[in-house]
């Protein structure tokens, strides 16, 4: 009999830990979206790590400029695909989702206005930026986690442009 409470202690605490890291799984604001999205029709999220990103060796050079590579601060990049067609409205509800808080809509200084930028702030710097490109039957959102400076923004921009 002395060992019930102590495994009913033991599966409490194995519990615990279990809902912890689950919590944790999910720090960032945009994950609750994320989940959303992966169970839809029509929706499609393909996520890259920061290790793949370092084998593909991915850089945010100009032609004219200096090559300037993406590393250390870019720990994630995620891409999301939603075909309009089957997944109605779903477009409009990831842009709705992005327009809450903590999310900010930002301007950058590039003259192509095809596209709408939504950064997560930390103090100072920018945990997540996220790139909207609509189309006529597709939302595409390029989703870059890391420590960004706003300098980055319009790089970040450019280079979301050519994956897309």
């Amino acid at each position: 009999m002395a060992r019930g409470p102590l495994h009913v202690g033991s599966i409490l605490l194995v519990v615990f830990f279990i809902t912890a890291s689950a919590g944790l799984a999910q720090s960032r604001p945009s994950d609750a979206l994320f989940n959303q999205l992966a169970a839809q029709k029509g929706i499609t999220t393909m996520s890259f790590s920061q290790n793949f990103i370092d084998m593909i060796d991915m850089d945010i050079s100009d032609d004219d400029s200096e090559s300037q590579k993406v590393t250390g601060p870019l720990q994630e990049i995620k891409m999301t695909i939603c075909n309009e067609e089957e997944a109605p409205g779903w477009g409009r509800k990831i842009e709705e989702y992005m327009q809450r808080k903590p999310f900010r809509e930002v301007e950058t200084e590039d003259e192509e206005d095809d596209c709408r930028i939504f950064v997560n702030r930390k103090g100072k710097k920018i945990e997540a930026c996220h790139v909207l490109f609509q189309g006529d039957k597709t939302l595409v959102m390029l989703s870059f986690f890391g420590e960004f400076k706003v300098e980055d923004v319009d790089q970040i921009k450019r280079k979301a442009r050519d994956l897309k």
